[in-house]
């Protein structure tokens, strides 16, 4: 059994509506009286301060954001949310006893908020220049849930971080670049940069797909002469994102090809579907490949509907290996596309479809029919890169 306790100037408890047992406490508390030792065992991130993000919560906390009104970060920050086996309020003065059981896998603590948590702590670790004493946060203790819940409330509270990420940075006009690349496009509407854009009718990809793409793409990154390749942009796209904030230079220079990146996504998953029925193939029987038996997928990049779509398992090794059709632009310091223009590319992607699908769906039925392990699957991206590599080095001599 761990307990902390906590000295609120302001609490309320709520009773939850559907869970008998379940109770929720909203507490207001002194950021400087924050104790030590809260439990963090729930939290499915380690804490890095050193992100972009998080300092940008510290600076906050420190009154150190230019035009932001002093002691302001109870209204900027969503606080803590935590998880215990007990709450008690120990006297008139909001002083509340916080009990964790942490046995038989319960997993008890700071749920969601562990950064905000640990840049509170620093700044009152750095004695009377650290946490100012007028700063409140935000604190909701959640009490009577059942330890089989614990992994879905983190998970569902933890995913909303890369989208508010995303929407902070395209606040601070992370992203108008893009924009600015897709202006002459007829689908430069249909991509959400913010929050609770993102629809699947009217815009069914965000601005983190669209990074994600990119960096399939970043001969800078990932180049060809090497061996490293971009299956972070499958597996994880908060570090894809970070990755790009960082670096946001590099993925400039595929403003030329970027409008034929996103076609490109559409073309393949056209391109291999076809090729595999017109070789006798049933693409809709495929474990990989989703069928609607209403409606049709909007190919919003290429402006057609298909029956058929890939998951994103199988799209992004496939889409990924036409990194080999990218090079450097010495004169402009760009990147441009092998062969000088994008129907090279389509012409290569025409020749390689029918192979990619046959060594996808080899790969799918020795991983268990599995589209996410076929995402991660390095043997399979090098094999269809080298398929790719392949077919435009013999078209090339073959045009000699």
């Amino acid at each position: 059994m761990v307990q902390a306790t906590i000295k609120s100037e302001y609490s309320r408890r709520m009773p939850d509506p559907v869970f008998k047992g379940v109770d929720r406490h909203i507490l207001l508390c002194r950021a400087a009286h924050l104790p030590d030792g809260i439990p963090l065992d729930p939290n499915p991130r380690a804490q890095k301060t050193d992100h972009w993000l998080y300092k940008q919560v510290k600076s906050s906390l420190l009154n150190d954001e230019d035009g932001s009104p002093e002691n302001s970060f109870h209204l900027k920050n969503k606080g803590i949310t935590i998880i215990c086996d007990s709450i008690e309020q120990l006297d008139d003065k909001g002083t509340f006893k916080l009990t964790f059981d942490s046995g038989g896998g319960k997993k008890q603590g700071i749920v969601d908020g562990g950064h905000t948590y640990k840049v509170i702590r620093e700044a009152i670790d750095d004695g009377e220049n650290g946490c100012p004493p007028e700063q409140f946060v935000r604190i909701e203790v959640l009490q009577g849930i059942h330890p089989d819940w614990i992994t879905y409330i983190a998970g569902g509270l933890n995913t909303s971080v890369q989208v508010q990420e995303m929407s902070l940075a395209n606040l601070a006009g992370k992203f108008d670049w893009i924009g600015d690349a897709l202006s002459g496009c007829a689908f430069v509407d249909r991509i959400a940069y913010r929050e609770n854009e993102k629809n699947s009718a009217s815009r069914p990809y965000d601005a983190r797909d669209v990074v994600s793409w990119m960096t399939l793409f970043n001969v800078d990154l990932y180049p060809n002469e090497g061996a490293a390749l971009p299956i972070k942009a499958y597996t994880s796209k908060e570090a894809t994102l970070n990755e790009y904030l960082s670096k946001t230079s590099t993925y400039k220079k595929l403003v030329p090809i970027l409008p034929d990146i996103l076609r490109l996504h559409d073309h393949v998953q056209l391109a291999v579907i076809e090729s595999h029925n017109v070789a006798g193939g049933h693409a809709g029987k495929l474990a990989f490949v989703s069928h609607r038996k209403r409606g049709e997928h909007s190919l919003v990049f290429i402006g057609k509907n298909a029956k058929k779509k890939l998951y994103d398992g199988a799209l992004y090794p496939m889409l990924g290996a036409f990194r080999w059709m990218v090079t450097h632009d010495k004169r402009s310091g760009t990147f441009k596309w092998r062969g000088g223009n994008f129907t090279c590319v389509l012409e290569i992607l025409r020749k390689v479809a029918s192979q990619m699908m046959a060594s996808t769906k080899d790969v799918s039925d020795k991983t268990g029919r599995n589209p996410n392990a076929i995402g991660k699957n390095r043997s399979h991206w090098e094999n269809l890169y080298r398929t790719v590599a392949m077919e435009q080095m013999r078209t090339e001599m073959s045009e000699r």
